[in-house]
């Protein structure tokens, strides 16, 4: 005989203190971290069985259940503490099953097997509904606690950086180490930054000043080696990624220095062929990318005087980029262009002419002036070169 819906809630009220000891003691039996040994933790599953027990009765009368009722405050608010007590989204979700399915014994008890089809129907979608919600309150929380830890953080190196004194745990990283600073914009950064931590056997401090840029610190008692830093940079790093490298640094000092230098190369990086930059190979461009005066005069020193002929100078570029591209070596060059090496010695002549100096005494600027030119001028359809290599 068909139980109506009002008298089967009925009598599970009755056996409320009974059924709400059950899912409790179904609840704790799901494995977690230590918070278990937590009052307020435990004391939050209290209040949650006791409440979900009474939304598992509400969705017993609701229908069809197309429109269940709203997820008791005391679920969502054990969900954040779950969160907070880092406690995995997994073995909650799994207590709340657990628990469902044991509230599901008890009402199987008190009805027949025509109720039982459309209740356990019923009890699904809502069961459905609050994983749903729980799920999105223990990710809200987990968020912005990761946000609040990484935001704090944030602050302490900008104020580090900025030379305020700050005490040394609240980096949760070793100033005194050795250091190589990077700086890296687009997406997986900090994921690629943590592996190559953990590859070279470094300490990482890493944070995100904004969504699209990334200050990390690798950080090792002995030395490190930029150039192998470089390499696992290269082996991983997605081509929508830019990364710079600032130059080995020990202490507070070096570690504030490291940092200023990569992220003066980062605008070159974003420029290059490679996305790839080391201060120490791309210093002058970059300090010619952040001051005018001297981007102008490079310009006006090492290359305007080129820029003559029927083709606007274009041989003369051409030639000293394969010339410096070949390391300043005449037979390389030569090869590279198709010419002979008398051609190349007759051509570094005429431009040495045009300069009023020889390139011995002027490769770095002469370089860095090409360099800028292509960063600057696209518009011959030219790739960016490589930097630094």
């Amino acid at each position: 005989m068909s139980v109506p819906a009002e008298q089967l809630v009925a009598r599970l009220r009755t056996r409320r203190c009974e059924i709400e000891q059950a899912l409790f003691e179904r609840t704790i039996s799901i494995p977690d971290a230590p918070p278990r040994s937590d009052p307020e933790y435990l004391q939050g599953i209290r209040a949650a069985v006791s409440a979900a027990f009474d939304y598992g009765l509400s969705m017993i009368g609701s229908g069809e259940g197309e429109n269940p009722p709203p997820i008791p405050a005391e679920v969502l608010i054990q969900a954040r503490r779950a969160a907070r007590h880092c406690v995995g989204l997994d073995a909650v979700l799994r207590r709340y099953i657990a628990g469902s399915t044991r509230l599901d014994d008890f009402i199987l008890d008190e009805c027949d097997a025509v109720d039982a089809q459309r209740l356990l129907r019923l009890r699904a979608v809502g069961l459905e509904h609050l994983l749903a919600k729980v799920s999105a309150e223990y990710e809200a929380e987990r968020k912005s606690r990761v946000r609040s830890r990484e935001s704090r953080t944030l602050d302490h190196v900008t104020a580090l950086l900025r030379g305020e004194p700050i005490h040394k745990d609240l980096l949760g990283y070793d100033t005194r180490l050795n250091h190589v600073g990077l700086v890296a914009k687009g997406p997986h950064a900090k994921e690629l930054v943590s592996e190559i931590a953990r590859d070279l056997d470094s300490r990482l401090l890493l944070v995100r000043p904004d969504s699209e840029i990334t200050w990390a610190w690798l950080g090792r008692s002995g030395d490190l080696q930029v150039d192998q830093i470089q390499g696992a940079i290269s082996s991983r790093r997605t081509p929508h990624m830019a990364v710079a490298l600032g130059e080995p640094g020990r202490t507070t000092v070096g570690w504030r220095r490291t940092h200023l230098q990569a992220k003066a190369a980062l605008p070159v990086a974003a420029r290059s062929g490679t996305k790839l930059a080391r201060y120490a190979d791309v210093c002058l461009i970059a300090s010619a990318l952040q001051d005018d005066l001297l981007a102008t005069s490079l310009r006006e020193i090492y290359i305007q005087p080129l820029l003559v002929g029927r083709d606007g100078g274009a041989a003369h570029l051409r030639t000293l980029r394969a010339y410096f591209a070949a390391h300043r070596n005449g037979e390389a060059t030569a090869a590279a262009l198709n010419v002979s090496r008398q051609a190349v010695a007759s051509r570094i002549q005429v431009i040495e002419a045009r300069l009023g100096r020889s390139l011995h005494s002027c490769a770095p600027h002469i370089e860095a002036a090409l360099q800028l030119e292509e960063m600057t001028s696209p518009s011959d359809g030219r790739q960016p070169r490589a930097f630094g290599n």
